[in-house]
């Protein structure tokens, strides 16, 4: 049999509907449904744990090239360290409070904590506040959302 449209006269395309035509689209519908397989377990197979050991401490700088000031800084720097990590994978961080006379937290601007909102600050809304000389472990999940971009912590 022969489907096709065939309006005013004017000969459509036709698919006949043989058991080699049914072969070649199982075999298309089989590599589709692959490929989309391979894609889904490759990006938890490859996901990775990202680790950072950060210090928070002060550090004296001048950012607006007026005056020198004391700001949080990590391991002695600032502006602070970039995170770099795709979808999926699982972002630890060791935070130890070194600043001496102030509680800390970290806060992900625009990263959605499903599933792990005790690990996004601000102190004392989802999180407690990390006492001097103390260490809190965040360890999260990086996942997928339609906000893509850069993000800051706070």
């Amino acid at each position: 049999m022969v489907l096709g449209l065939e309006p005013d006269g004017i000969s459509g395309p036709s698919f006949p509907l043989s058991p080699a035509n049914t072969d070649s689209l199982l075999i298309m519908l089989s590599s589709i449904f692959l490929a989309i397989a391979y894609l889904c377990f490759t990006s938890r197979t490859c996901a990775e744990t990202i680790t950072y050991d950060w210090d928070l401490c002060w550090v004296s700088v001048n950012p607006d090239g007026r005056l020198a000031r004391s700001v949080v800084g990590i391991n002695g720097e600032w502006p602070n360290p970039a995170i770099e990590a795709h979808v999926g994978d699982r972002i630890k961080i060791n935070l130890h409070n070194g600043l001496g006379n102030e509680t800390s937290s970290l806060h992900f601007h625009g990263l959605f904590q499903e599933g792990s909102n005790g690990m996004d600050g601000p102190p004392a809304v989802t999180q407690c506040q990390i006492p001097p000389d103390t260490s809190f472990t965040y360890d999260f999940v990086v996942r997928f959302y339609p906000l893509c971009g850069i993000y800051t912590v706070a």
